[in-house]
C-alpha cells in the first residue's frame, strides 16, 4: 500500500487503496543483487574453458593404409615362412614360442 510524505495510506478517487509496486520492484533488484554476488563468491560465473582439437584427415586415412599394407605384408611372411617350413626335413623343424622379441 503507498504511503503519502505525511504517513497517511493513499486512497484513488473511488476510495481504494493505492498499492506501491515500487517496494516489491526494489526487492527484487536487490534480491537479484544478492544472487549475483553469492554467484561470483562461490566461482560459479567463472569463465568456462574450451579446448579446440585440430585433426588431420588424411592422417587417419593414411594409417588406415599402412595398417592394411602391414596386414598385407604379414600374410606374405607368413606364407613365405609355410613354404620354407614345408622344404625342411620333418625331424629338422622345431616348434618354438617367441617370448620377448629383441627390438
Amino acid at each position: 500500500m503507498r504511503v503519502s510524505p505525511t504517513g497517511r495510506p493513499v486512497y484513488d478517487d473511488d476510495g481504494n487503496p493505492v498499492y506501491d509496486d515500487t517496494v516489491s520492484l526494489t526487492a527484487a533488484s536487490e534480491l537479484r543483487k544478492l544472487d549475483q554476488q553469492e554467484t561470483g563468491l562461490l566461482g560459479l560465473a567463472a569463465p568456462r574453458r574450451s579446448i579446440t582439437a585440430t585433426i588431420d584427415a588424411g592422417l587417419d586415412a593414411r594409417l588406415a593404409a599402412n595398417e592394411q599394407l602391414l596386414q598385407a605384408r604379414l600374410a606374405e611372411l607368413t606364407a613365405e615362412n609355410e613354404r620354407l617350413r614345408r622344404q625342411l626335413p620333418p625331424g629338422n623343424v622345431i616348434e618354438a614360442e617367441v617370448i620377448e622379441e629383441a627390438g
